[in-house]
């Protein structure tokens, strides 16, 4: 009322009640008891800013990126006037170009250099530059070092100058002319002032570059067309879908039509075990979707084919279609060279068609955006000889969009529709690998952070921020109180769902869409499900029991799907990883109340499966039955080896109870004696004796 009686009005939407002392963050400030700071997320924002403008902006030269990222960095810096840390190495170049007319710190300049990582080719020669008009030769041997990832090595080694001139010198002339020798060069003059870690790397290099040459590619045809299914235990089967599955609740089933030609049919329902035995079979072929609807996949994969114009030429003709098989061969195994170099193990399939498949395994779901730009310098470093083999990568920047995520690859071991041959993995002499399950568990996965560093070394790009393309959720759920097993099991296996509940904790704020999210995942846990939710809702400045109870009591009949949440929360799923691994049961859907029904424990029963809501009742006992089959079959396989243990210590006691029944029926010379309960009688066996009781 007093705002309206001066003319002012308050926007409701942005504004909200605080409880002070405490922490809460407005118009981009973090404020405290101590006063106000750059929240962390605001430096994060920033490095994410001049990364994507990095990385994405390629026709830009090296120039005209420093001048953009110099306005980007001053207009943020004329908001936040306080002084932060230098985030990345990009910026610490940003840095120097804005001052490069200026009188500058040179000391701190040097402390902070250290402090960062450089390993791209332009932004060397930058930096060396400066150094060289700084007139700082140590600099431009620590740039040169740190490029090739050895300053950090023998670092209790002085190297006298006379040793450093020659070492700049080699430097130098290896990046003007490429020359191996001056590789060798180098390495030997390490190894001279005993920098023998250093020496070693550079001898590796040499080797390298030496062998990094294309080689002549044989394949053998795969001309038998009898099916030898591909058979894996239960827990191969669940680690093979880990590995090629990509999005759960869906996958193309392929067949042929009519008119000869091949079809997909995008199946409405998750891909299961027993789905994923017809494909080995030959019974069905199925392929996986790419990518999630956040923007994420869990692999890449090079689709290397015969073009098409060439297979429609060839037609009939089995030598031909060898032949052009062996370039697609060569390009694949070129392909796998190239990746090796980068540091990435790459492993080939035979598709059972007119190509190979080069697959790439990433140990979380990784963000399309980087993988995309991972392609492009895949592209860049692998020329093809010719127009006979098309190449075609997945996910590829077509199908980027989240919502038209329609890429799907056929899923390895099984049969091409159209040739009825099976794919198959190769080893490194492109011979068909023999023990699968072995070479499944033996796959190499990388991580984003490691994707993100070699596109940092291989494109134009500056060394990527880490820690801007990922959020650390808070683990720590003290501050939450006591709460029920299943409560807690949710949020240590839920990366979302913590980070709501920390954020509610944190800054007492809660968007509408945020509040039904938890409203949604937690309402369905029954009495302690609701508790939780009003007590993570008491974190929130403007919290009624009354409001949130309403909401508890017109709340949908089933709990919200992972498919919708990164559908909702796209940009923080990509981030904070959204990696939970459920079994794929039919007629049920993934949700993160799955991780409290997977535990199997009493509470458990009053949480609202994920199933459509026509299944019967019957069906979704079935349903339940299924999703904990791994725990009941655990819980009676303890039961067994208990009761077992058991057996063994009432065996060990009869046995002593008969030696000393044996013991005094012979002393007495006799084979049978009455008790109470009738004649007990000692006979003669193979083995000793038994004994029987005579009524």
């Amino acid at each position: 009322m007093y705002l309206e009686s001066l003319g002012l009005s308050l926007n409701q939407t942005k504004s909200k009640l605080v409880e002070y002392p405490g922490t809460f963050e407005y118009l981009g400030y973090a404020f405290s008891p101590k006063g106000k700071v750059i929240p962390k997320k605001a430096e994060e924002n920033l490095n994410d800013r001049l990364e994507m403008m990095w990385l994405s902006q390629t026709k830009l030269t090296f120039s005209e990126k420093l001048k953009k990222g110099a306005e980007i960095l001053e207009g943020w810096e004329q908001y936040f006037k306080n002084k932060k840390n230098i985030g990345s190495i990009y910026e610490y170049m940003i840095i120097l170009y804005m001052t490069q007319q200026k009188n500058v710190d040179i000391k701190y300049l040097l402390s902070e250099r250290k402090k960062l990582h450089n390993v791209n080719l332009e932004n060397m020669k930058f930096l060396i530059e400066y150094w060289k008009k700084k007139e700082l030769p140590d600099m431009v041997l620590y740039e040169y070092e740190d490029y090739y990832n050895v300053a950090e090595m023998d670092t209790d080694v002085k190297i006298e100058d006379i040793y450093k001139k020659e070492l700049l010198d080699e430097y130098e002339k290896m990046f003007q002319n490429q020359q191996e020798e001056s590789l060798q060069n180098i390495m030997q003059i390490y190894s001279d002032v005993t920098c023998y870690h250093k020496a070693a790397v550079f001898m590796k290099l040499a080797s390298e570059q030496k062998n990094h040459k294309r080689d002549m590619v044989i394949i053998q045809p795969q001309t038998k067309l009898d099916r030898n299914p591909l058979s894996l235990s239960d827990e191969m089967i669940h680690e093979y879908m880990d590995k090629f599955v990509g999005r759960e609740d869906t996958y193309v089933s392929e067949s042929m039509g009519e008119n000869g030609r091949r079809c997909c049919e995008q199946m409405a329902e998750p891909l299961t075990e027993n789905v994923l035995k017809r494909h080995f079979k030959g019974d069905d072929t199925v392929g996986t979707f790419v990518q999630r609807n956040n923007g994420t996949c869990k692999f890449l994969v090079i689709d290397i084919d015969i073009s098409k114009k060439v297979l429609l030429s060839i037609r009939n003709t089995p030598e031909k279609m060898q032949e052009y098989l062996q370039d697609a061969a060569a390009v694949a195994v070129e392909y796998r060279k190239e990746l090796k170099h980068m540091g990435i193990q790459a492993y080939i399939e035979d598709s059972g068609y007119r190509g190979y498949h080069v697959w790439v395994f990433f140990q979380d779901w990784a963000q399309v955006r980087y993988v995309n730009l991972f392609e492009d310098i895949l592209e860049q470093n692998v020329k093809k000889t010719d127009d006979s083999v098309t190449v075609e990568y997945f996910p590829n920047k077509t199908h980027s969009k989240a919502a038209a995520a329609k890429q799907a690859i056929k899923l390895p071991y099984g049969y091409h529709v159209k040739t009825m041959k099976q794919s198959y993995f190769l080893d490194e002499e492109l011979q068909p690998v023999q023990d699968v399950g072995k070479f499944i568990r033996q796959i190499a996965l990388y991580t984003p952070a490691a994707l993100k560093s070699i596109i940092a070394k291989y494109s134009s790009a500056q060394e990527l921020n880490q820690e801007a393309a990922s959020v650390n959720v808070d683990e720590n759920l003290d501050d939450f109180g006591e709460m029920s097993e299943n409560i807690r099991i949710v949020l240590q296996k839920c990366n979302l769902m913590r980070y709501l509940c920390q954020k509610a904790r944190k800054t007492g704020y809660l968007t509408h869409c945020e509040r039904q999210s938890l409203l949604y995942v937690f309402g369905h846990m029954g009495e302690e499900g609701a508790d939780f939710l009003h007590q993570v809702m008491s974190f929130t400045m403007n919290y009624q029991y009354q409001v949130t109870q309403k909401f508890l009591n017109k709340i949908p009949a089933k709990p919200i799907s992972c498919i919708k949440l990164r559908d909702q929360y796209q940009k923080i799923t990509a981030e904070c990883g959204c990696n939970c691994n459920f079994s794929r049961v039919k007629n049920c859907y993934p949700s993160p109340v799955l991780h409290a029904i997977k535990s199997g424990n009493e509470e458990s029963r009053e949480i609202t499966l994920p199933t459509s809501r026509t299944i019967t009742k019957e069906k979704e006992s079935k349903v339940c039955e299924e999703l904990n089959i791994n725990k009941k079959v655990q819980d009676i396989a303890g039961k067994i080896l208990e009761m077992k243990k058991q057996k063994r210590g009432i065996d060990k006691e009869i046995t002593k109870q008969e030696r000393e029944l044996e013991r005094i029926f012979n002393e007495a010379g006799v084979d049978c004696m009455e008790v109470s309960f009738g004649m007990l009688v000692r006979r003669k066996t193979a083995d000793g004796y038994e004994w029987v009781v005579e009524l």
